[in-house]
């Protein structure tokens, strides 16, 4: 962006300076956990089993123009992922996975917003513009 970017806690008041500000209206994160199966040992009180653990993210952005409007609003969602610990950080709690799969996911979808508003400016950039 030409001019760079700043980061507001609020929105700015319309003549500020701005030319856009993206807003991030909302963002949710959801994880849950399922039992996929146990079976008890000879041994009491000992099982054994597996669990499966999904984490969701999504988010809800809005662009501002340099007036206050609203001229663009998407939702991302990263849709229900399943946790799976990587090979090389076989010590890596579930806590900390999660944390890193939203970390992750949040990635890639501000990748995929980078380039939806991108193709929203080019495409308002060339609208037929009445005189």
């Amino acid at each position: 962006m030409q001019g760079g970017a700043q980061r507001v806690n609020e929105a700015p008041a319309a003549g500020t300076g701005f030319a856009a500000t993206l807003v991030i209206e909302a963002v949710r994160v959801e994880h849950d956990s399922k039992l996929l199966w146990i079976m008890p040992l000879p041994v009491y009180p000992y099982l054994i089993g597996d669990s499966a653990a999904y984490a969701q993210l999504a988010f809800d952005l809005r662009v501002l123009d340099a007036q206050g409007r609203p001229v663009w609003t998407r939702t991302y969602d990263s849709g229900r992922e399943i946790y799976k610990r990587p090979a090389l950080l076989r010590s890596e709690t579930l806590p900390v996975g999660l944390v890193r799969m939203a970390h992750e996911s949040a990635w890639r979808l501000s990748r995929q917003v980078v380039v939806d508003l991108r193709d929203a400016l080019a495409a308002e950039r060339s609208r037929p513009r009445e005189l």
